[in-house]
Formats: structure tokens, C-alpha cells, sequence
């Protein structure tokens, strides 16, 4: 079980870590409570991700992993150290 009980745990990434890839299957919902972590799109392999946002303290992705087998559709880097609360899917569709 986790930190709190429920399923969910606190998770470290240090500057410049990927916590999702584009493509990948989304498994894990993810609130960060400290850092940041910049939101990028490829369109193609041969080009330069597309910047989209950045996202702090307090904001959250992973969402649409809760729809249940749903692939990423952007890249999610750390811009820093940052710290998370993450919620397997698995967990919400109990």
C-alpha cells in the first residue's frame, strides 16, 4: 500500500527526468507537490518537441489514463527536482 493508505505513494524525479513519454500506455495519475514539469508534444521523431506548458505545485496529469487504456499523447520532463503523488489507474477502477 502506500503513503497514506489508499494506493497512492510519493515519488522523487530529478532535472530533466521523464515521468511520461508520448505513446506510452497511460497507467498512473499523477498530482506534483513540489517542482515542476514541462508538457512537450512530438509530432514527428525528426523534429524538436513542441512546447505546450508548464505545470507546478498543486497541478496534475495522467487524467486521461483514468478512461482506462488510453495511450499518452504528450512528453512530461521535470524541470527541477520535483516530487509527486501518483495513483496506479488500477486503483480507481475498482
Amino acid at each position: 500500500m502506500g503513503w497514506d493508505g489508499m494506493g497512492d505513494e510519493k515519488t522523487h524525479y530529478e532535472n530533466g527526468e521523464y515521468i511520461i513519454r508520448q505513446g506510452a500506455r497511460g497507467d498512473t495519475f499523477f498530482i506534483i507537490s513540489k517542482g515542476k514539469v514541462n508538457v512537450t508534444r512530438e509530432d514527428s521523431p525528426s523534429e524538436e518537441p513542441i512546447f505546450l506548458r508548464t505545470l507546478g505545485k498543486g497541478d496534475w496529469f495522467g487524467e486521461k489514463a483514468l478512461q482506462g487504456n488510453i495511450r499518452m499523447a504528450v512528453l512530461g520532463r521535470t524541470s527541477g527536482p520535483s516530487r509527486f503523488v501518483k495513483s496506479a489507474v488500477k486503483m480507481f477502477l475498482k
